[in-house]
């Protein structure tokens, strides 16, 4: 690896990672509490745990080609970090569309006609519970299923969790062979 601070890469992505587990757990705990209360915080852990996830993404899967012109040490360093902690090339950290709904709230309302299409924002239980035809989500959390969806992309915030946990539990083995041999 040409950075010469591998560990420090590591201990960046596992501060991420207990983050992230701290907003979940906070998000399990209000559930629990009431899972249909409608509060800030519901969302604010929902927020947190996804902008998170889109760090820990940013250092596994860097951005597009376009973007890293003449960065070839980025993708690299990417590709050993994802090789070391074992992270697939499908792994759901990968996706930053859900991440990008969050980001760019407000392109999402751009184009949207107020007169005939329902925005449905904040809503928090079951999507079937809106009777509406089409409406358009830009944020919706269901608590049965800990999903969260922004338009028609859904993420499911277990399946999230675990890949967030396995990255942890692969930390201490990726330490090692992220070093550099000694000379």
């Amino acid at each position: 690896m040409p950075d010469r601070f591998p560990d420090l890469f590591l201990d960046r992505l596992e501060q991420q990672c207990k983050r992230a587990r701290v907003a979940f757990d906070r998000l399990n705990r209000l559930v629990r509490a009431s899972p249909a209360r409608d509060t800030p915080e519901l969302y604010e852990c929902v927020d947190s745990l996804v902008s998170q996830a889109g760090k820990i993404s940013r250092f596994l899967f860097p951005g597009r080609p376009q973007k890293c012109t003449g960065k070839e040490h980025v993708k690299d360093r990417a590709a050993r970090l994802r090789h070391a902690l074992a992270v697939q090339e499908d792994s759901i950290l990968k996706s930053r569309t859900v991440r990008d709904h969050l980001d760019h709230f407000d392109e999402r309302l751009h184009g949207r006609d107020p007169t005939t299409e329902l925005v449905v924002m904040g809503n928090i239980g079951p999507a079937g519970a809106i009777s509406v035809a089409n409406p358009v989500w830009l944020d919706h959390f269901d608590p049965a299923t800990l999903t969260v969806s922004y338009g028609s992309d859904r993420l499911d915030l277990r399946k999230l969790m675990d890949e967030i946990n396995r990255l942890e539990r692969n930390k201490a083995a990726a330490s090692t062979s992220l070093r550099p041999p000694p000379p």
